[in-house]
């Protein structure tokens, strides 16, 4: 279903689009990388830009953890898309970055564990 956005907040929006994305990459375990990537691609890429542009629009507390959520979020959009690029990639990288698994390239000068998903859904 459709994400109300103005109903339970800002931080529950955002924790509301991820969980959309969780679900989906969910049913595209079993697939090739080849499939999970046109799934993602036709599944995942219009709630990747309606929760972009849906964040581009908030007006967070000055200082605030929402703030600084917010604008990691739309300063790392264009690299937070990559997964949508290989479906070798995971959406989240919470599970290697636990076992010790970093990505360097993923937020191009941004240290790994700064990740956008730990930031939104936390």
């Amino acid at each position: 279903g459709e994400i109300d956005e103005k109903k339970p907040g800002p931080a529950a929006t955002g924790f509301l689009y991820c969980e959309k994305l969780f679900e989906l990459e969910k049913k595209y375990k079993s697939m090739s990388p080849e499939a999970r990537k046109e799934a993602r691609l036709k599944n995942e890429l219009p709630i990747l830009d309606q929760f972009f542009a849906w964040a581009k629009t908030l007006k967070p507390l000055g200082g605030s953890k929402l703030e600084t959520a917010v604008n990691y979020t739309i300063n790392h959009e264009e690299h937070f898309r990559n997964y949508l690029k290989d479906g070798r990639i995971a959406l989240s990288n919470n599970r290697a970055l636990s076992e010790g698994i970093t990505y360097p390239n993923f937020f191009p000068g941004s240290p790994s564990d700064n990740g956008f998903l730990r930031k939104m859904c936390a």
